[in-house]
């Protein structure tokens, strides 16, 4: 075997023997296989009768074997005085000599023939997977090989890559090994993107061009570790942990040593920024803390240790009272973990002289404070304290101006819970609030923040400030001094001084301007080799201004470039802001620095690094707003967004679509799942521009696989699958025809309605008409039996409707009637309409209810009277 050829060239087919040979294999010389199919040689002894067994050697010398299960060579026999050697999968390692051995009438004989193997070229994904990963950093491999024989080269960017030139002599970037190509170093700018490799034969036409997209993973490194911190039991706390990495990590969070990762309701964990939210805080949620971010190329893991704090807390405290000379004991009990400490207060002075003992919960404390030989002077205001470290205090006024009897002070007296500062910004003035209590109501004065000297003015009311004044009850007032803030109102410590006729006392509260917006956090989304997007987000702001805007400046570009971004406000909390930057440069280093902005001012900057990739094949198409179960029978309208061009122009978009069958259950997302291919794939090209292509040409009730990629001068893109079904042909909706036969049969309906109200209501209509034309006219009633009687005329049990011949007779004879016989029969003749005024009247007694008279008793033809009832002609009588 020539390792230099992709043939195993072996020749002839050799029968060895004499002129008298009886051991003969069938078939040309020599016998060329084909790779990868099947073959049979048979050899035959043609001299027949009882004959030792035929024998089969390979090229190995060594003796094949009759059948067993997986043979790729194997001899069996199909008739007598013969022995077939079959070849299941040919390979081009079954080129060679074999040898059929017998015995004819006790003599050996031996027929060899030569088998020569031609390879089809024919590269799996398995041979040379379309996408592969290599590790930044690290030594990569990018396989690619052939079938045996054939010979592999490589191209990068254009250019063929050889060992030699690239890199050093000594420690080449790109070497080709056995299988592929192996990077020495890899370097996500130099190595991400597509490597060609081309596959053939010396000699040959033989030839295949594979494109290897080459995919740079980043090991993730923590760059924003989780801190250490204090929680309060009751309240939420927040762990941050953000890490750089690509693709970009995902985050898992761990407990004291634990191996399960932290879940259930109290907790709130965004694997893809990294935050961990502890809600309604316990005790036992006190421990160290473990970020796990993580990527297909590597993990990484920093820690941070949480203690647990339970806030003081007053269980119990009592106000007191008490006379001239007496004591007073003043109890303040409290609890806390840790054990909190307690002071007393009188006014804003600490009273050294308070004594406090452990209770037996190690956790609570009580103290007391004993006030003897009562005077005027110890009347006022008592606060106890109960105070943990880290954690936030809680004061009780346990004692207050009622409890001294005999020497009760009303002097004014702040409220312990106002607020000692007020924040201002521009465009949002402070708000100074005074509530002070006393009896005789106070009255409240504003003083300016102190001069050089210490000297301090009165405010009156003027373009920067106004004063508010608001009477809560019958002792306690209400003043608000509004400072609008321009630049150049002074900050600091305004006076509010409230007095009445017991005295006065001050208060000063502090004007701060608002900070700034915090630095905000920064989570990269996509980078390509010309885009960058990334998702910024502000902490929470109290007293002070949420940002307005975010600016973003980006360097080089090539110099430095400036966008700015609007920043919503959505329940008080700024909204998350989506960065969008196009237009980069590939294969360069960025510095992108973000900034919020508020009427506060502007901010501290959060800067990101950040290098963007060599250009390659577009992203990956996505498919949107189709429907997996389409509107028409025969065509479907494909809808996508524009894909990122991978840092080169787009010339096309490849869409194929092919007929396929599904399995029976659907996915999760509730789409079609591909069970096999029914045909291959029919490709047509849109326009890069375009995002949306209508299918055509379909069959009805179908399922379809669609197929779309973008293409540039990298190649295509990763493909996006989407199965959807044709609509059935049956299923447009009600015919035309059977609309219109519903119309008329709705028309025939309404119409015979119609017809029975008018017949019943007014004696109308067509069904009126059939009764007259063929029951002789209608009865003539009551009316018309007393004009019967009466001799009146005929025209009542005639039909409404005549005959044009029946009309001119009654016209003729009307005229050849005299006046007065005209007036007398009109007298005597009522019509339909007045039938039920010409009956008779009802204190008649001798009046009975005539019959109605029956069609066959009428004359059919003639104009005589009818015939009087019965009842009629036995009264008359």
């Amino acid at each position: 075997m020539n390792n230099a050829g992709l043939w195993l060239v072996l020749m002839g087919l050799v029968i060895v023997g004499t002129e008298g040979q009886d051991i003969v294999i069938e078939g040309e010389s020599p016998q060329k296989l084909t790779g990868y199919s099947s073959r049979m040689i048979t050899c035959r002894n043609t001299a027949g009768g009882e004959q030792d067994n035929l024998k089969w050697y390979g090229a190995n010398k060594n003796e094949v074997q009759s059948y067993y299960a997986d043979a790729l060579i194997y001899s069996t026999s199909y008739e007598t005085n013969s022995l077939s050697l079959v070849f299941t999968n040919i390979s081009e390692n079954d080129a060679g000599e074999y040898t059929c051995n017998g015995t004819v009438n006790g003599t050996p004989q031996s027929a060899t023939v030569v088998v020569m193997v031609n390879m089809p070229l024919i590269v799996t994904d398995e041979m040379a997977p379309p996408i592969q990963t290599v590790q930044e950093g690290k030594k990569g491999f990018i396989k690619c090989t052939g079938p045996g024989g054939f010979i592999v080269s490589w191209i990068r960017n254009g250019n063929q890559i050889k060992q030699d030139t690239n890199g050093t002599d000594d420690t080449p970037r790109y070497a080709q090994v056995q299988n592929g190509l192996e990077i020495t170093n890899v370097n996500a700018s130099l190595d991400e993107g597509t490597f060609i490799c081309n596959v053939f034969k010396l000699g040959s036409s033989q030839f295949k061009r594979i494109n290897i997209n080459v995919r740079v993973t980043v090991p993730p490194k923590i760059t924003t570790p989780p801190s250490a911190g204090q929680a309060v039991v009751g309240e939420q706390y927040r762990f941050e942990c953000l890490a750089t990495g690509k693709p970009p990590p995902e985050y898992l969070w761990f407990k004291d040593g634990s191996t399960n990762v932290l879940a259930g309701d109290r907790y709130e964990i965004n694997k893809q920024s990294g935050i961990l939210i502890i809600k309604n805080v316990i005790k036992d949620d006190e421990g160290v803390y473990k970020c796990d971010a993580r990527n297909e190329a590597d993990s990484v893991v920093e820690s941070a240790s949480l203690s647990v704090i339970i806030p003081p807390k007053i269980l119990e405290h009592m106000n007191k009272s008490g006379e001239e000379g007496n004591d007073a004991v003043l109890i303040c009990k409290a609890y806390g973990d840790p054990i909190p400490t307690i002071k007393w207060f009188k006014g804003d002075k600490v009273i050294q002289d308070a004594t406090a003992t452990q209770d037996i919960n190690e956790k609570t404390v009580v103290s007391s404070l004993t006030i003897t030989s009562l005077t005027k002077e110890n009347g006022g205001q008592y606060t106890c304290e109960a105070a943990t470290q880290g954690a936030p205090s809680d004061k009780k006024n346990i004692l207050r101006d009622s409890w001294y009897l005999h020497f009760l002070t009303d002097k004014p007296a702040f409220d312990p819970d106002m607020a000692s500062t007020a924040w201002t910004w521009k465009n949002a003035p402070g708000n100074l609030t005074c509530l002070v209590r006393g009896e005789p109501r106070p009255t409240v004065e504003w003083y300016s923040i102190p001069n050089e000297n210490g000297d301090r003015s009165k405010i009156e009311e003027e373009s920067f400030y106004s004063i508010s004044t608001k009477y809560i009850d019958a002792n306690t007032v209400q003043s608000i001094l509004r400072v609008v803030y321009d630049f150049t109102t002074p900050l600091g410590d305004y006076l509010c001084k409230a007095t009445n006729d017991l005295g006065s006392t001050n208060r000063t509260i502090r004007l701060s301007k608002a900070n700034p917006p915090s630095q905000p956090s920064v989570t990269e989304v996509t980078i390509t080799p010309t885009t960058a997007d990334f998702i910024v987000r502000f902490s929470s702001v109290s007293n002070a201004p949420p940002p307005k805007r975010l600016k973003v400046t980006v360097t080089p570009f090539p110099t430095e470039r400036i966008q700015y971004f609007t920043v919503g406000v959505v329940n008080g909390r700024p909204k998350e802001v989506t960065v969008d930057l196009k237009d980069l440069t590939p294969s360069t280093s960025y510095t992108f620095e973000f900034t919020g902005e508020s009427d506060a001012g502007e901010g501290q900057p959060k800067r990101e690094s950040r290098n963007t990739p060599a250009p390659r094949e577009p992203y990956k198409v996505v498919i949107r707003n189709s429907l997996k179960d389409g509107e028409y029978p025969t065509k479907y309208l494909l809808e996508w967004e524009t894909p990122k061009n991978g840092g080169a122009d787009i010339d096309r978009i490849e869409i194929c679509h092919r007929r396929v069958q599904v399995l029976a259950d659907q996915s999760p997302n509730n789409e079609y799942q591909f069970k096999e291919t029914i045909t291959e794939f029919v490709c047509q090209n849109a326009l890069p521009n375009q995002s949306t292509y209508e299918l055509t040409n379909l069959n009805p009730n179908t399922y379809y696989e669609v197929r779309i990629r973008a293409n540039n001068v990298h190649g295509l893109s990763e493909s996006s699958l989407y199965i959807f079904k044709t609509k059935g042909e049956g299923e447009d909706g009600i015919s035309i025809g059977v609309i219109i036969a519903i119309l008329i049969i709705a028309f025939i309906v309404l119409f015979i309605v119609v017809d029975v109200t008018c017949y019943y209501k007014k004696r109308l209509g067509v069904i009126m008409c059939f009764k007259q034309r063929f029951c002789s006219g209608s009865s003539a009633g009551a009316g018309g039996a007393k004009d019967a009687e009466k001799g009146g005329d005929e025209e009542n049990t005639k039909p409404l409707l005549k005959t044009e011949e029946e009309e001119k007779n009654g016209k003729e004879e009307l005229k050849e009637m005299e006046p007065e016989e005209k007036e007398k029969d009109a007298e005597k003749s009522p019509t339909i309409e007045n039938a039920e005024e010409a009956k008779p009247a009802p204190e008649s007694p001798k009046q009975e209810t005539p019959k109605e008279t029956k069609p066959e008793e009428k004359s059919p033809t003639s104009e005589a009277k009818p015939e009087a009832p019965a009842a009629e002609k036995k009264e008359a009588k």
